[in-house]
């Protein structure tokens, strides 16, 4: 990889992080707000070239540091997408919000300022609208999966529930399976 050359792929950034971008972009077109993803992953060698900048090679210096979370696919910079670097103020803070919605760390907010740049921090999960209720409706479907497999076995359609019920912890869609059967069999039921 030519170290010159900047790199805005998305899929290069960790699984968590892309989750973040794919967020951050729906809200801020949503927002109206115009961005474009200028840089996500540098490997080791860029950010010492960019490190280099302004200290031992010519130029205004870029980043402060030699340990950046771009380089663990963890970070992205953003700019403005006509204004590029020039935008207003009021462009950096709403995208910073729009940043912090999502659970990233904007440089925004730093004592030092990075306006651009933002980082999904270690440890850290991104926050994704719907996400907690997705996953309340994975459980009640879950419960309705178990009561469906509860009422067949009361009713001597299948046997032995226990391998059943564990296919509902390993493979989540079996639920869909065993409410249609149940309600397959309730329709059954009915028509006698």
């Amino acid at each position: 990889m030519d170290i010159t050359k900047v790199c805005d792929d998305i899929t290069e950034l960790d699984q968590d992080t892309q989750a973040a971008v794919a967020e951050f972009m729906r809200i801020c077109k949503e927002k109206g707000l115009p961005i474009r993803i200028f840089e996500t992953y540098r490997p080791q060698a860029r950010q010492d070239y960019l490190y280099a900048q302004g200290r031992t090679r010519p130029g205004n210096k870029v980043t402060w540091t030699l340990n950046s979370f771009h380089t663990t696919r963890r970070a992205f910079d953003v700019i403005h997408k006509d204004l590029l670097w020039n935008a207003p103020e009021s462009f950096w803070n709403a995208i910073a919000e729009v940043g912090k919605s999502v659970g990233l760390n904007s440089g925004y907010y730093w004592n030092k300022q990075d306006k651009p740049h933002f980082q999904l921090d270690k440890g850290k999960k991104p926050i994704i609208k719907g996400a907690d209720e997705m996953a309340k409706a994975t459980e009640k479907e879950k419960g309705y999966g178990k009561m469906a497999i509860e009422n067949l076995v009361k009713n001597k359609i299948i046997n032995s529930p226990e391998s059943h019920l564990a296919d509902l912890d390993g493979y989540m869609p079996s639920w869909k399976v065993w409410v249609i059967l149940n309600n397959i069999y309730e329709a059954l039921k009915g028509d006698k």
